[in-house]
């Protein structure tokens, strides 16, 4: 009988327990189980881990949350407002792409009101942190004059830019414009 208390102790204690590690792998869950689940076709599941992360400032997680809520992608129906908000976040710490998508959003007037000055300062932190994508699209701003002066030479730099990472648009825009990076046929 003295053992009784014990007892009624070390139950709530074994069912703690037991919750805790039930719930551990949700917790422990990383991007790339996010991505796996993307991958597999499972968006729930995805955005159920990446929403966490996204929330505890996994920049990459923020993207992909992000991008969840571009025209109804997966189904999950499009939300503007949560895709600015956690691009957002994620340009806060220095993710390229989400600059990309900012200037995206901005060019297109998506969620922002359309705004060419703002989309090339976007598009221009991302080139200046060396991503592939601003600079092709900052490169067409130069190109057209948009939100920025006319500037052929500066386009043309930046798809150069682009294209020796592999930016097969930037490559075919060099290609047309001043017969460079054209692929031998």
């Amino acid at each position: 009988m003295a053992d009784r208390p014990a007892r009624r102790a070390t139950a709530p204690s074994i069912a703690l327990l037991l919750a805790a590690f039930l719930c551990a792998p949700a917790f422990a869950q990383s991007f790339e189980d996010g991505r796996a689940a993307a991958q597999q076709g499972d968006p729930a599941t995805a955005i159920a881990i990446w929403t966490p992360l996204a929330e505890a400032g996994d920049p990459e997680a923020q993207y992909w949350l992000a991008e969840s809520f571009w025209g109804g992608w997966w189904g999950v129906p499009e939300n503007l407002e949560r895709r600015a908000f956690w691009h957002m976040q994620a340009a806060e710490q220095a993710h390229a792409p989400s600059y990309v998508q900012l200037g995206r959003m901005y060019e297109l007037g998506h969620h922002f009101a359309q705004d060419d000055r703002a989309a090339a300062e976007w598009y221009a932190r991302a080139a200046e942190a060396g991503n592939a994508d601003g600079q092709y699209a900052l490169g067409h701003f130069y190109y057209e004059g948009r939100g920025v002066p006319r500037d052929f030479g500066r386009a043309y730099g930046l798809w150069r830019q682009a294209a020796a990472q592999g930016h097969e648009g930037a490559q075919a825009d060099l290609c047309a414009e001043i017969a460079d990076f054209c692929k031998d046929e």
